[in-house]
């Protein structure tokens, strides 16, 4: 499965920047991914919605994407939650261009497998990082290795309780038992699951940027002799030189079905990890601590379906069951290695780095 993508970047020197994606295989398939300097905003355009026809995962209905509701998730802090896109692109573009300021900002850390979705997935954890940042701001990654380690592994009982998990339902716990079996039998100590590279760096107005780089992922289950599942490539042809207030979240251009984590709440007996809402184009992004945001999260905490997991409206419930089904589909499906290939041109006027 091959996949070619164009992307424009806009990187800050005080750690804040912005990724456009947009697929040159899928009309109309446009991602973009923020930083803000204090929260991720995730949202992703297409044309195809996906869900169950005949009894099949498949496309039931093709459209401009103006004309019905799409996805979006914001998170605190400066890892990308991302769970619509199967393919992992944003997350592979956040690894060149944001996760050297995320990773110097928390060093001592173990960082999820970005590649995987780790509100849901426990094969996410478990790795430690060696990795080399450039020594200027925004500190992009000269290498880096996810490595197995079974000294972060938690007691069975306890890997559920991962603050960064959402608590689901039955049938959630029981894949994430599986995954975890998956972790622990299958993924050796000391297996390196993924590395990225920057195989070529510029200085531009002082400020290191990758111009081509790569992040492989590897499997243990695969045949292969190198274990290689997935094979993603960047190369960066313009750089254009721009003023940091130019800097904006993601356009709101159609109904958007937000999945807001921002504010999490965890006890022995309850669990607030989600608030959802709708946005429509002419509004803006809500704050964290606005007065929907925080009603909203006052009704989870006081509803009985917080007691397992997470208050959730009808919109966000259909697509997380859409994209769930999707991520299964395409894993199901997956035989032969994959590549994604990136290919950035300038789609405007509007640059890819600016100073501060």
């Amino acid at each position: 499965m091959s996949s070619r993508n164009e992307f424009h970047v806009f990187v800050c020197r005080d750690g804040r920047w912005a990724i456009n994606v947009r697929s040159l295989t899928e009309e109309n398939d446009i991602s973009y991914l923020t930083f803000d300097g204090a929260d991720t905003h995730y949202v992703r355009y297409r044309n195809s919605v996906f869900g169950i026809t005949n009894g099949q995962l498949g496309i039931i209905v093709k459209e401009p994407f103006t004309n019905h509701h799409n996805n979006a998730c914001i998170s605190a802090g400066g890892y990308p939650f991302v769970l619509f896109d199967e393919q992992a692109r944003a997350q592979a573009l956040w690894l060149a261009f944001g996760a050297g300021s995320y990773l110097r900002g928390h060093p001592q850390i173990s960082i999820p497998l970005p590649w995987l979705f780790a509100r849901s997935s426990l094969l996410a954890y478990g790795f430690r990082t060696e990795y080399e940042l450039s020594e200027n701001s925004p500190h992009i990654i000269r290498s880096l290795k996810f490595i197995r380690s079974t000294a972060l592994d938690l007691p069975d009982a306890k890997e559920h309780d991962r603050p960064e998990l959402d608590r689901g339902g039955e049938s959630v716990y029981r894949a994430q038992e599986g995954q975890l079996a998956k972790r622990k039998n299958l993924w050796q100590d000391g297996f390196v699951a993924g590395i990225f590279h920057s195989s070529e760096i510029t200085n531009y107005h002082d400020m290191e940027l990758p111009i081509r780089f790569s992040l492989k992922v590897f499997n243990p289950q695969f045949k292969n002799d190198d274990k290689l599942s997935r094979k993603f490539e960047g190369i960066v042809t313009n750089l254009t030189e721009s003023d940091s207030s130019h800097f904006s979240l993601p356009p709101i251009l159609s109904k958007l079905a937000v999945r807001d984590e921002r504010r999490r709440y965890d006890d022995s007996k309850k669990k607030v990890t989600t608030v959802n809402y709708d946005l429509k184009p002419g509004t803006e992004w809500y704050s964290r601590d606005s007065t929907l945001i925080s009603n909203l999260f006052e009704a989870g905490l006081h509803s009985p379906t917080s007691d397992k997991g997470t208050f959730i409206s009808k919109h966000v419930k259909k697509f997380i069951t859409k994209a769930a089904l999707l991520i299964f589909l395409v894993l199901a499906v997956i035989t032969i290695i994959i590549k994604i290939c990136f290919k950035s041109k300038p789609l405007t006027s509007r640059s890819k780095h600016a100073p501060p």
